[in-house]
């Protein structure tokens, strides 16, 4: 059966406007390459636009109780030093709110009718006639819609069908993204701000010796002279395990009275 709009990937984008069309009493389909509604990838920050966003589509609620608001956000230097604080105060939702990709995912293909999201359809090419288009699959179907959105990510099969000579581009920087529990600071100051601040002189102490002792031990590791390799051998066969342990924890746990 025919469909008004179909979207082609079901990640942040598409879900939201599969959303945000269903509202308005549009059909649509999304057809997403992977097995089940995407759960990959750590925490992620919304900021206000957004959210407001979220909130025309009625969905503030729920993601304001999966996440965490913030309304600042600092910028240290590599040595830890406060470099700014951005806190935009007219704003009249929070300024951040930090939930898991995964949380928000779920929200958004909940907010959507049954079997809306038809899973395990990689686009692979897509044509069209004078009144539809075509949409060809990885698993040899084709589907007819009136309209195809692409929402399929960085490496889009739509982009790269409509726009072949077009290439990525390296925006000059990197994002380190993780999860972790509780910051162990925070039952002692109450607040996320020094919380971070305090783990952030423990963590850039512990990074350097980490980086220094790995860049050592890199460097016994490839000794090649053979007298030298004996001896190397030989001492890390005869080093008591317990010396080995607390090395061990030295780099895996934070210190006790943490």
């Amino acid at each position: 059966m025919k469909e008004h709009i179909s979207i082609i990937g079901g990640g942040i984008g598409g879900l939201c406007t599969a959303v945000a069309l269903q509202q308005r009493g549009i059909k649509v389909r999304v057809f997403e390459r992977n097995p089940e509604t995407i759960t990959a990838g750590a925490g992620i920050v919304i900021s206000a636009n957004a959210l407001k966003s979220l909130e025309f589509l009625g969905l503030k609620e729920s993601v304001q109780a999966s996440g965490f608001a913030q309304d600042d956000c600092t910028v240290f230097s590599e040595a830890g030093k406060v470099l700014t604080s951005l806190n935009y105060q007219e704003s009249q939702l929070p300024n951040y709110t930090f939930i898991l990709r995964s949380q928000l995912s779920e929200i958004l293909a909940s907010a959507l009718h049954p079997d809306t999201i038809i899973y395990s359809r990689k686009l692979v090419d897509f044509s069209h006639n004078s009144e539809n288009a075509i949409m060809h699959f990885e698993d040899g179907t084709s589907e007819e819609t009136d309209y195809m959105i692409g929402s399929d990510g960085i490496f889009s099969a739509v982009r790269r069908k409509l726009l072949p000579h077009k290439q990525l581009r390296y925006a000059g920087y990197t994002c380190w993204r993780g999860i972790s529990d509780p910051c162990p600071y925070y039952k002692k100051s109450n607040s996320n701000e020094i919380a971070f601040m305090e783990y952030e002189k423990q963590r850039l102490h512990r990074t350097r010796k980490v980086v220094q002792e790995s860049w050592a031990l890199g460097k016994v590791a490839q000794i090649d002279i053979p007298l030298l390799c004996s001896l190397r051998n030989q001492v890390l066969k005869l080093t008591p395990n317990a010396i080995r342990q607390n090395h061990l924890k030295s780099l895996f746990e934070l210190d006790a009275e943490f």
